[in-house]
């Protein structure tokens, strides 16, 4: 059981003191409780045998008392060990985010994000209560039995032994359960992941959803996958709901016998009434942790469950990671960015170790180029050719063959990510906007921005004529994902986000494809100061861009096939040449 205990074992030795407190706690509110049945079968005795009214009332202040304490210790039980299973909770939850912040992008490539929600939310819950009051009822169902049995031996062993005798079914009915729970629950819980990454991914593409009038196949998916769900539950509850039954039929048979031959012996003579009712109400103390015993068996199998789920993300060692502290080397203030005979395949999980995506081709192969600082250079291609993986590789957000990326002479591997980031700011293909405000989509990354700062950048992005378009200027909450904004102005936000960050190398993924030509020509007017300045890498198709740049590197098929200025590489004909043909057609059927 502790072998699968190992996730949460280190927040568990966190707060030992809250759960050793807490376990103290348990065991001295049972004794008070259990002591109460032992005063009133003085009592009624001495009822029996005609004693005075102020023992009486001597015996009935001390059971008051005995509960009132039992009841503080059962306040300090949920102020320690509940307590501490919420501070699990929020600690667990917290690593969790953590560690997702630290993989690589191959793991949310083939993750649901409705599924990584799930186990951020239920999974962790789920762990809190096996963790909180499962142990608070478990240990609780233990003390009662460890200390109530005895006392009840110590009344009757023949009685005792009468309302024990489903004690070795129960444990049978338990051990059989567990396992098909444990099967049940961990069905379930994938159930559930499944319908929360549909759901989430629906919310997102609505408007693709009602664009093409999918809301009926979308309802009848979510109507299967639902129902899925309920069924998998459904099965659950049915074998609990046998299970409980069962669990209060065995104490309604402990209780049946003790008052057939409890009532037997005292109208025999052989145990007083007191004695009797002492030990009816230890039987009754019995009945709950008995009936309880189902609710934790189903917590700890469904902790069980979530805690292996949590496992699966948290044993996941992101691909890109900082060297080792004795290896970590810091690039020069400023160098060259090289690609070295770099194949790169994501079939291979982005190892550069050869592998053939599905397509029956890498990526990228054995790409070399030299990038100067200063140096504005473009990427061009055909779709599929390999251009954004480049991007990606550059970001670093898949892993690279060691010894085929360099910065300044350094490996990229051998760079902290947090220094190779900081050095390069990323407009991607796709923009991403957090709901927040404009300014705050922008200050991503750049901490302390100054409202003339961020006047220059969205300049520079040509964003500031959109301002008086927008309701509170910057301070215009944008919603989710940046719905209110059209594409253009996402891609501009993005590009004063990266401005921003001041790096040493720009790279603009398609960054214009949603603006016209026009705007892309003024953005690029406007970023001319910052060319031969830095490493700029624009990948694009737009031929009026091509012709701005110091260089072109043209990719086809992931292999670099041609490399120069655009009226160089015009000359020298080849596929370039051919591609540029097909994109001057493409632009001229545009404009008309």
């Amino acid at each position: 059981m502790l072998a699968r205990l190992n996730l949460v074992k280190p927040y568990l030795k966190r707060y030992r003191r809250y759960m050793w407190w807490g376990l103290v706690a348990i065991a001295i509110s049972n004794a008070l409780g259990l002591m109460a049945p032992l005063v009133l079968r003085r009592a009624i005795n001495r009822i029996e045998h005609g004693g005075g009214v102020q023992f009486l009332l001597w015996d009935a202040t001390l059971i008051m008392l005995l509960a009132l304490g039992s009841g503080v210790f059962r306040f300090l039980v949920r102020r320690t060990v509940i307590w501490a299973s919420r501070k699990i909770e929020f600690d667990l939850r917290a690593d969790l985010f953590a560690h997702l912040l630290r993989l690589d992008g191959s793991f949310f490539d083939r993750t649901p994000t409705g599924d990584i929600i799930t186990r951020a939310s239920s999974d962790v819950e789920q762990v809190r209560m096996m963790i909180g009051p499962g142990i608070m009822q478990g240990v609780n169902t233990l003390v009662t039995a460890g200390v109530a049995i005895p006392l009840m031996v110590h009344l009757d062993w023949r009685l005792a032994l009468y309302a024990l005798l489903p004690l070795p079914i129960l444990a049978l009915l338990t051990n059989l359960l567990g396992g098909v729970a444990h099967r049940r629950l961990m069905a379930i819980q994938e159930a559930f992941s499944r319908l929360s990454g549909f759901v989430q991914e629906s919310l997102a593409g609505m408007r693709v959803i009602r664009a093409f009038a999918n809301e009926s196949d979308k309802s009848r998916r979510f109507e299967t996958d639902n129902k899925s769900y309920m069924r998998l539950n459904m099965r659950l509850i049915k074998m609990y709901g046998a299970y409980m039954p069962l669990l209060s039929m065995l104490s309604g048979a402990a209780v049946l016998l003790v008052l057939y031959f409890g009532g037997k012996a005292v109208i025999e003579g052989r145990i007083d009434l007191g004695t009797l009712v002492a030990f009816s109400v230890y039987l009754g103390e019995l009945v709950w942790p008995m009936i309880a015993l189902g609710w934790v068996v189903s917590l700890y199998q469904r902790g069980l469950v979530s805690i292996k789920r949590l496992e699966t993300i948290m044993k996941m060692q992101p691909r890109v990671a900082d060297p080792a502290p004795e290896v970590a080397v810091s690039p020069a203030a400023s160098g060259a960015l090289e690609f070295r005979r770099l194949t790169f395949s994501y079939a291979g999980n982005g190892n550069g170790n050869g592998h053939k995506e599905e397509s029956g081709r890498k990526a990228l192969e054995d790409i070399s180029f030299v990038i100067r600082p200063g140096e504005t250079v473009a990427i061009a291609g055909a779709t599929g050719s390999g251009k954004s993986t480049i991007a990606h590789l550059l970001w670093r957000r898949y892993r690279v063959a060691d010894h085929a990326m360099f910065l300044g002479e350094v490996d990229a591997n051998a760079i902290r990510l947090a220094d190779w980031r900081a050095r390069i700011a990323l407009v991607a293909q796709e923009p991403f906007m957090f709901s927040d405000t404009l300014s705050a989509n922008i200050a991503v990354g750049s901490a302390g921005m100054t409202a003339n700062r961020l006047d220059e950048v969205s300049h520079q992005a040509a964003l500031a004529k959109d301002m008086q378009q927008f309701p509170s200027a910057y301070e215009t909450v944008v919603g989710e994902r940046g719905i209110t904004l059209s594409g253009g102005q996402k891609q501009r936000v993005t590009l004063a986000r990266a401005l921003a960050a001041q790096s040493e190398i720009l790279v603009l993924d398609d960054a214009f494809s949603a603006v016209d030509a026009q705007t892309e020509q003024e953005i690029l007017d406007r970023l001319a100061d910052l060319f031969g300045t830095r490493i700029i890498i624009l990948i694009t198709h737009r031929l009026s861009t091509l012709r701005r740049v110091d260089r072109i590197l043209f990719l086809d098929k992931g292999r670099l096939v041609d490399s120069g200025a655009h009226d160089e590489m015009l000359t020298r004909g080849g596929a370039y040449a051919r591609w540029v043909a097909r994109e001057a057609l493409k632009e001229e059927l545009e404009r008309m």
